[in-house]
């Protein structure tokens, strides 16, 4: 089969920088194949990425040593990064930088009216790409006001459009909901069975791949350390126990195989099993000796924390009657109405574009109320300035580049410690322990454009930290982390509540929805259509399909169980391995 990529002990270094972003790199992809490239953030995912639409060497300054050869031609032989756009198709870790027209459609037809195809053929790529990623009707909004998970849709929509040889897709489907991500996915399954593209794709989502990619390459500090089928690498306990230990974001029945194995629990199953087919094979079992009799007794939940409204507190946060429409006449939000006290952890989940950030923006006076009130900690958000609700609402944005102001780590971080008007000791004293909570503190001195995406959005989460708000607002906190930072970031957000902090969640990660959530709010076109315990929440299967959220693999698999007459009810992969533990010691 013909080469269509091959890289030959690549190494490129950023310029400034004495660490080599990645090193002596060997990769190559067969035409045809689909590659899925993972590992923790830091590892040169990215980087690799550039190398091969040129934007290594041509548009980074630094220097590159080894060869990067696409379509069996060597890169310096092609002419630059024009001609190989027609042959690589990247999509950024970062949409919105490659999203530059007024309009969604004109942002899709861009790069072909750069080729001068005839229009008849533009229009009929076009269509078809905003089809397919659910774009249809959205074609004369200005990108940059979409949702970050539409923002996604459209600059994927542009490379389909494309059509090019190779697609190199760098988190494709990080800021989709999980039915948006598995719906993308599967149409490059489907480019992929005609073996005629090739896919390099770059991605901690790994249940959205793994079933269908040929080769999982996992990548550390820069280099290549595992690269197998999906099935071998998981299949092998000690690959396994490498990915955990550098922070592979396995999906959670792989980790609950692991961990079975581990225990002596089973012995032998295929890692890639469905989760009908992992169902089918504990429940035999858990049927020897009667275990499954210990597991019905766990069924019901105890001690759940009583939901705020159900209490006589006044909410801190109370949405009254919300509605807000955007200028142009786009309905955001219809008659929300809600209720959140101090102390709360809340989750918000919906598809892309439900209104769940427009939603949160409210909170402290980014947005003000077309209809409706909006009170918080006792103020009426519209009788009061931005300056005036950022001390007791501090919120994150999803794409943290429209909050850094500062070219300094550091002076990003102390920008909102002025207005406190604190001694310089203890200003140095908070910047220093913020950024260390947040695995910062190495880069205080660094430029802020120097940083990773998931580092920038780091930083926005400690320069809100860092002002000691009374409520937190978090936007997509944990897109494109390892699961390293996903859980350091949720376990930093979970001590801070512990500590009386109100803790709001905008995500799609349902994983740490069911880990660490408490109450559930699920929105759907602009309202409001569930809100409750997240254990109640997550349940109900059809609400969350109507806006195509599902619950996490181990809740299903969960539900699963009970078709065996086996009921369980657990969220986690902890909870099911204590559950499965204990019908052992007692079956």
């Amino acid at each position: 089969m013909q080469t269509a990529v091959k890289l030959k002990d690549v190494t490129w270094t950023y310029s400034g920088s004495s660490k080599p972003a990645i090193e002596r790199i060997n990769l190559e992809a067969k035409k045809g194949e689909a590659i899925l490239i993972t590992g923790p953030t830091g590892a040169g995912k990215t980087t690799l990425c550039c190398c091969l639409n040129g934007l290594i060497p041509d548009f980074f300054p630094g220097t590159l040593d080894g060869e990067v050869i696409i379509n069996e031609k060597y890169i310096p032989a092609l002419e630059g990064i024009p001609s190989l756009s027609r042959m690589v198709g990247l999509v950024f870790q970062d949409p919105s930088n490659q999203l530059l027209q007024p309009t969604v459609v004109d942002d899709v037809a861009f790069t072909l009216e750069n080729y001068g195809l005839p229009m008849s053929e533009i229009e009929e790529k076009v269509r078809r790409a905003l089809e397919v990623t659910y774009l249809k009707g959205f074609e004369n909004r200005n990108p940059h006001t979409l949702s970050g998970g539409e923002q996604q849709l459209c600059a994927i929509a542009s490379i389909l459009a494309l059509d090019p040889d190779i697609y190199v897709l760098d988190e494709p489907t990080a800021n989709l909901d999980p039915i948006g991500g598995a719906m993308v996915a599967s149409f490059l399954e489907k480019l992929l069975k005609r073996r005629e593209k090739t896919f390099l794709i770059v991605s901690h989502r790994l249940e959205d791949f793994l079933y269908w990619v040929d080769r999982m390459v996992v990548m550390n500090e820069g280099e290549i350390i595992l690269n197998g089928a999906p099935r071998t690498l998981l299949g092998d306990e000690n690959k396994t126990e490498l990915m955990r230990k550098v922070g592979v974001n396995l999906p959670q029945m792989s980790l609950l195989t692991h961990e079975l194995k581990q225990m002596g629990i089973i012995k032998k199953v295929d890692p890639l099993l469905t989760i009908e087919g992992y169902a089918k094979v504990l429940a035999e079992d858990l049927k020897e000796g009667g275990r499954e009799k210990v597991l019905g007794k766990t069924e019901a939940r105890k001690g759940e924390k009583v939901l705020g409204k159900e209490t006589t507190r006044e909410p801190i946060v109370k949405v009254e009657g919300l509605t807000h429409i955007y200028p142009g006449g786009v309905v955001a939000l219809i008659g929300v109405n809600l209720e959140i006290y101090a102390g709360e952890l809340v989750a918000f989940i919906g598809q892309n574009g439900s209104g769940k950030t427009t939603l949160v923006k409210h909170f402290n006076g980014l947005l003000k109320p077309s209809e409706g009130k909006v009170i918080v900690d006792g103020i009426d958000t519209r009788e009061v300035d931005i300056a005036d609700l950022s001390k007791i609402v501090g919120l994150t944005f999803q794409n943290p580049d429209r909050q850094i102001f500062n070219l300094s780590v550091r002076k990003e971080v102390e920008l909102g410690l002025k207005k406190l008007r604190l001694e310089e000791d203890e200003k140095k004293k908070r910047v220093l322990e913020t950024l260390e909570a947040v695995g910062l503190k190495h880069a205080i001195d660094i430029p802020t454009f120097s940083l990773s995406l998931g580092e920038r959005q780091r930083l926005t989460l400690a320069s809100v930290l860092v002002m000691n708000p009374k409520v937190i607002v978090v936007d997509e906190p944990t897109t494109g982390q390892d699961l390293r930072m996903r859980l350091e970031i949720m376990d930093l957000l979970k001590e801070i509540n512990n500590k009386g902090r109100t803790v709001i969640i905008v995500t799609h990660d349902m994983d740490l929805v069911a880990k660490y959530a408490e109450r559930c709010v699920v929105m759907h076109a602009g309202r409001i259509i569930a809100d409750g315990p997240t254990h109640v929440v997550l349940s109900k299967m059809e609400i969350l399909e109507s806006t195509r959220l599902r619950p996490p693999e181990i809740a299903r698999f969960s539900l699963e169980m009970g078709s065996y007459g086996i009921p369980m009810n657990f969220l986690t992969v902890e909870e099911a391995i204590s559950f499965i533990k204990e019908a052992h010691r007692f079956g």
